[in-house]
Formats: C-alpha cells, structure tokens, sequence
C-alpha cells in the first residue's frame, strides 16, 4: 500500500503502520455495522410496534449529538489510539448488554452508549487518514478510510444475519449481539497491539462550534441536504429494509443478504456518482438520484415478494448512494473552509440521522409500513429539490484542492470521499 506523508495535517505519526491501521479500521468497520439487519427485528421481538422499533434504532443518534456538538474539538485531539481502543470496546459493551436485555428499556440505554462510543473511532481514524495522506491527496486518502469501513458494512451484517438464522428466534438475535461485541473488542485488542501512541499535537477543548460552519443561506440549504441524505441512507439500511422484509415473512438471513446488496451497490454508486459530479456538475447527479431513490422506495412496497425485496435492494444502494455523497461536496464548495464544512457536516449528519429516524417513527404510528417508505420517498424529493434551489456549485476547472474563503467559496479535496457508513 502507498503511504504518504500529510504535513499539513500534523504530519504522519512515527512507527503507524497504514497496512495495520486500514487492517484495524476494517474490522471496526465490521463490529461497527454487523447487527444492522437485525437490530429493528430485535427491537420487535421485545414487544416494539414498527414505530417503537424505529424510535429504538434512532436512540444511538441522541447521544452521538451531543459528543459531537460540544466535542468537535476534543475527539480529533485524544491520542488516537485511545481512542480507537475505547471506541470499539465501549461499542462491544453495548453490544454484550443488547445481547442480555430483559426488556425494551435496556435494551435502548445500550444502544444510547453505543453512540457515544461510535464518535471516537470514527473521529479518530478519519483524522488520522488525513495524517497518512500525501499534500494534495486528501480526498484519495479517505476515499480509501471509507472503503475499508464499507467492506466491513458489506460483510458484518451478514455474518450476523447467518447467525441469528442457525440459532433461530429471539435466541438467535442475542447471539448475534454477543458475536458483535466479541468483533468490538476484536478491534479493540487489535488497535491496542498493532498501532502506536498518538497524541495530538493540540489540546482537547470542549465548546459549541462558530457560526462559520453554517454561515450563507446556499451553505445550510447545502447541510440540509446533505444531513438528510445521510440519514435517509440510516432509516433504509436499518428500519425500512428489515421491517419490510419482516412484514414478507423472511428470516433474518434473508434481511442481511438484502442489506448486503444494498451495501455492495452503494460502494460502486459512490466511485461513479464522486466522479460524475467531479465532471458534470453537483446538481445533476443529484437530481437524477433523487429521482431514482423516491421512485424505487415507493415500488418496493407495491405487492412485494422475495424476489423483488433482494432486487430493489440493490437498486435502492445504488440510487441512494449519491444522496450521500454528492450533497457532502456541495457543502465543501459552499462552506467558509474546509474546518467549517467539516464540523457544519458532521453536525447536520447527526441531527439529521435523529430527525429522520423520529419522524419515520411517527409516520409508522400514522401510516404503518406503506407510510414511512412514503415519508423516505418524500425526504428524497426533497434533496432533489434542495439541490436545484442551491444551483451548481461545481468550481469551473474542477474540484479544487485548497479552500477559497468566503460563505459561497469553493471547498478543499475532501468532498465526495467525505462520507462516513452509518453504524448499526
């Protein structure tokens, strides 16, 4: 693997080894993710209505928030190992505590630590990609960080569908929670003996972040967007797919294969759609993809069997997949500097990915299933719609690779690789 070197981000850490490093962010990215398919089922089979189940995959984004919204200048700033280690072992407790939850209630205060484990290796490692990265090749770098974190979405859920299959019934979806947590700590042990301290080379400080991050009326348009793509991407992996697929009658196996082939098209959806609105412009590839994602939500539960679940799965990856990440450039074209886009992202992810998931919860207690894929559909119009307010924001000559000041300036490397996989 090549391993540059990022002065501009601290420079890369002495004895960090990239092999080990992607090696460890890749099986985080399996514990992170692999209990994706069965965590709404699990929520259900502890006595949750499709709304209650719902409102219970959304609890990891109430305490993912608040981590990022007064420590969006303390988590880059740990020693990285650190956190790393304490991420993926704090996410594994909350894992083997949904695995012997008695009731509902304990089993949503797991998954309130869980989210506050996640911020830490994905903060950590996402700057720490930047630390590897050679000057003028960020955005290659996390491209990369998010490849192997979308290799782990690919085959955690899998694993953990099979499992819950073999062992059968709520007993089966408890052990899929312990293999998860067993995976954490995997990550866990790994980051512990595989990668060096690595401090920072600036103190942690708590605070809420500048109004630079949402300065200019095109740059919050270009965050709602943006947030709202991140978490519709959430509410389809980990409530719309496993509870449609439950209302068909198949196993949880089944639910897992369906999640994959949404994972393994959205990976190839994000390579094309990066380098179409790189080429052609950010409004178009999202527009078309608004298009595709409202019209595949809404005949996915027209008479569905089997056979067209798995089907438009993949088709619901693949669409989906520019919603994601498109509107992230957008916000990097737009925002003050890359500091601003970054914070001003991660922010309306997270309270977006809340949003989201409170308000399909209400549209299932309305609507049942048939309502919350039209609340998805109708979230996705309006990305669509968003990105033609917004306009083009393509800097003419291509993406730029350093930020240009001012509200409506044109934005850094990072755009379209600057995503991050929602966790399970």
């Amino acid at each position: 693997m090549p391993e540059g070197r990022g002065d501009d981000h601290g420079g890369r850490p002495a004895g960090l080894s990239a092999t080990w490093f992607y090696a460890t962010i890749a099986v985080g990215g399996v514990g992170l993710t692999m209990t994706a398919p069965i965590t709404a089922l699990f929520a259900k089979a502890l006595g949750a209505s499709d709304w209650m189940a719902a409102l219970v995959v959304s609890t990891i984004s109430i305490s993912f928030l608040p981590v990022d919204l007064v420590g969006s200048r303390v988590v880059p700033r740990l020693d990285a190992r650190t956190a790393l280690v304490g991420g993926y072992a704090m996410f594994g407790v909350g894992s083997f505590i949904s695995a012997l939850a008695p009731n509902l209630v304990v089993m949503a205060l797991a998954r309130l630590l869980q989210g506050a484990a996640v911020a830490f290796p994905m903060g950590a490692g996402f700057h720490l990609a930047l630390r590897l990265a050679a000057p003028g090749r960020e955005g290659r770098e996390l491209a990369r960080f998010n490849t192997y974190i979308f290799m782990g979405f690919a085959g955690g859920p899998l694993v953990v569908g099979l499992v819950a299959d073999m062992a059968g019934g709520t007993t089966g979806l408890r052990w899929g929670f312990a293999v998860c947590g067993l995976v954490n700590l995997a990550a866990a042990l790994m980051a512990r003996l595989a990668l060096p301290s690595i401090p920072s080379v600036e103190r942690p400080s708590f605070g809420l972040p500048g109004r630079a991050a949402f300065a200019g009326r095109r740059t919050r348009k270009a965050l709602l967007a943006a947030g709202l793509g991140f978490g519709l991407r959430g509410i389809a992996a980990l409530t719309l797919l496993p509870l449609l697929g439950d209302d068909i009658g198949v196993g949880p196996g089944t639910v897992a294969i369906a999640t994959l082939f949404m994972a393994l098209t959205e990976l190839g959806g994000i390579a094309l759609s990066g380098r179409l609105a790189d080429h052609h412009g950010r409004r178009p590839v999202i527009a078309v993809s608004s298009v595709m994602t409202t019209l595949t939500l809404l005949v996915m539960i027209v008479q569905p069997t089997v056979v067209s679940y798995l089907a438009l799965s993949a088709v619901l990856g693949f669409a989906i997949s520019a919603l994601r990440v498109v509107p992230a450039a957008v916000v990097v074209d737009v925002a003050e500097d890359s500091e601003a886009a970054g914070i001003g992202w991660r922010l309306s992810c997270d309270a977006n990915s809340l949003a989201t998931a409170l308000l399909i919860s209400a549209a299932f207690a309305l609507g049942g299933l048939h309502g919350g894929f039209v609340y998805a559909a109708a979230a996705s119009a309006l990305i669509g719609w968003l990105a033609l307010s917004i306009g083009e924001t393509l800097p003419r000559g291509g993406r730029r690779t350093e930020p240009a000041a001012g509200p409506d300036g044109a934005g850094s490397t990072a755009g379209p690789a600057v995503v991050t996989p929602t966790t399970d």
